[in-house]
């Protein structure tokens, strides 16, 4: 638990650090269709630009011997190729079964998911998750709801009451559940930030019987390597009634990209008087592969021991095909549990996907379920960057061989960053501009648009 609290806190701060979350041993036999709603499509173009969306599919699970047919599936999308409609109907008569619809804002974010069971010849609500954002794209309000006896009866609720800076970055969070009964204040957050507005201090406290009282305090410490420092050290303090007190702190950051993390340490503070290594993780990635290798430090023998390991694996586009989680006993690798997904192509489209697992117990592969999707509908949603102030489009990102850079404005100066924060590229701009990159490696680089010496814009392009 305290493993998954620290991601957590490093996701706040990084965007996006390697998963550690591991799967149960079970497989649920039934899927929730509310899970559909974000993973249905698999990705099938490096560029992003091509959709491979499939109008119809039919569902199956592994009954002991055979495939069962579970539903036939019907799919509607927008013009972004965001999911509206799925019905679900019933493989023998066709008869309708179950409906979920799903509504988006103007910025593509969650609103509704409206669950619905098809009734005497009429679509009847059966359950629903509403979503409320603020003008900053931050959830507020989150609600998922039952309809039973008549009535819209709540299963979980979570609000959230946001303060800003005048800058936009968040200043305090207020976050309250529901109890069943009422709304309860569980947590208050407050943030301060440095001059390149990443968070340097998070403040928690928390309610208890109507008090607020102080908690946790999460410290962040930065590197000093331009353009973007990286967070090199978090440092995390409990309230012991009187005063603030070491507790743990994660170091040694390796950084891949500034939202992807190669390896870190955790220490713990001992006897208030000391930091003890307690584990570390180290992060590799390939092409077809992401490994978080976990290790635990023996204080007895003061040396690191591998623990666990976790395997995402992917083909070169990126489509999921399956995660395993191992241990180690001492001599060798043991597979806890495993998930593989084998896909079926014709062409640009995904016509199968089998989904099979195997764990400790059962250690060779069981089919578990499988989708047969047919009719595509083929949409490019690739959108090159605009930016309001400077009216630059950059485009294609990712891209492979040439970046091409269009703005309004008459001179702007353009500059290209490695990962390590050396310039590798400087370049004055009017008007339409053509940048050869065939000569870049693959991987993330980080751009600066400047007008006058003023950073107008700065953000990041993937070479593939």
């Amino acid at each position: 638990m305290r493993k998954q609290i620290l991601f957590s806190i490093l996701i706040f701060t990084a965007a996006t650090v390697f998963s550690q979350t591991k799967q149960p041993k079970g497989w649920p036999k039934q899927l929730n269709p509310f899970t559909l709603k974000k993973n249905l499509h698999q990705r099938n173009s490096d560029s992003r630009e091509l959709l491979s969306l499939p109008q119809n599919s039919v569902y199956y699970i592994w009954n002991s011997d055979n495939w069962e047919n579970i539903y036939q599936n019907e799919y509607q999308y927008n013009d972004k190729g965001f999911l509206i409609q799925q019905i679900m109907k019933d493989p023998v008569t066709g008869e309708n079964r179950q409906r979920l619809l799903n509504y988006y804002d103007q910025n593509n974010q969650d609103t509704l998911n409206l669950l619905q069971v098809w009734l005497n010849g009429n679509w009847t609500d059966n359950a629903k998750k509403i979503n409320q954002y603020d003008q900053h794209g931050n959830i507020i309000f989150y609600l998922s709801e039952t309809y039973e006896g008549n009535k819209w009866n709540i299963l979980e609720g979570k609000k959230h009451e946001l303060e800003y800076y005048e800058n936009g970055l968040k200043k305090t969070d207020s976050y309250s559940e529901w109890n069943g009964f009422e709304w309860l204040k569980d947590t208050w957050d407050f943030y301060t930030y440095n001059e390149n507005n990443q968070i340097l201090v998070d403040s928690l406290l928390v309610f208890d019987e109507g008090n607020c009282m102080p908690s946790l305090k999460t410290i962040y410490h930065y590197n000093n390597i331009p353009p973007t420092p990286l967070c090199d050290t978090i440092e995390f303090q409990n309230w012991d009634g009187n005063s603030w007190e070491k507790s743990e702190r994660l170091i040694d950051f390796v950084w891949k990209t500034t939202d992807t993390v190669f390896s870190y340490t955790d220490q713990q503070w001992v006897f208030q008087s000391y930091w003890e290594y307690n584990f570390r993780i180290t992060n590799t990635f390939s092409s077809d592969s992401s490994i978080s290798l976990e290790e635990f430090y023996n204080t007895f023998t003061l040396c690191w021991e591998m623990y666990s390991r976790e395997t995402n694996f992917t083909d070169p586009k990126k489509n999921d095909l399956g995660y395993r989680y191992e241990t180690w006993d001492g001599d060798a690798w043991q597979i806890e549990n495993e998930t593989k997904n084998t896909l079926t192509w014709d062409g640009d489209d995904i016509t199968e996907k089998l989904v099979q697992y195997r764990d400790i117990d059962n250690p060779e592969y069981q089919n578990i379920e499988k989708y047969v999707y047919n009719n595509f509908l083929h949409l490019e949603v690739g959108i090159p960057f605009v930016s309001a102030e400077t009216a630059i489009q950059l485009y294609p990102n990712p891209g492979i061989h040439t970046l091409y850079i269009k703005t309004a404005s008459e001179k702007v100066n353009f500059e290209m960053y490695d990962i390590t924060g050396k310039q590798i590229m400087q370049q004055n701009i009017n008007g339409n501009t053509t940048i050869n990159t065939s000569t870049l490696h693959p991987g993330m680089y980080f751009y600066r648009i400047l007008q006058n010496g003023v950073v107008k814009e700065n953000g990041k392009w993937i070479k593939q």
